[in-house]
């Protein structure tokens, strides 16, 4: 595959800076709002531990999305960062280049699809992840 054009890496920062952006003001809308939230309101209601549990659970969800996020704009500035010292859509893991489509999906990818699989059934604890009925 050719290496990606100065208007093709433009065009892919512009599109990271975008949704980083919008991320960003989105978890900071949502931990200024936590402060009002239903879940606090929910927690200092609670009257038994079933209520408790359902409050407990709502909070650590509210918290493990905001987690997932945060990892989501580390994703996006190692991206730009990549982008500026030359080595933005190649593979972190094999070198090889990250295929154009991947790249076009998510544009913060930091690995190519072959290790990117490798690297989601690793992290699974190598059990395929395909539901069974």
């Amino acid at each position: 595959m050719p290496k990606l054009t100065d208007t093709e890496l433009q065009r892919y920062e512009r599109r990271i800076r975008a949704q980083y952006t919008a991320l960003r003001e989105h978890i900071q809308n949502v931990l200024l709002d936590s402060k009002q939230d239903e879940f606090t309101q929910l927690a200092g209601r609670v009257h038994d531990r079933g209520e408790e549990s359902v409050a407990d659970l709502l909070a650590s969800t509210s918290l493990a999305l905001i987690d997932r996020e945060v990892g989501e704009l580390r994703d996006m500035e190692a991206a730009l960062k990549r982008i500026r010292t030359g080595t933005y859509g190649q593979c972190d893991v094999c070198g090889d280049d990250i295929e154009p489509e991947r790249l076009e999906a998510s544009p913060s990818a930091k690995r190519c699809i072959d290790c990117e699989r490798d690297h989601e059934l690793r992290s699974a604890g190598g059990r395929d992840q395909t539901p069974s009925l």
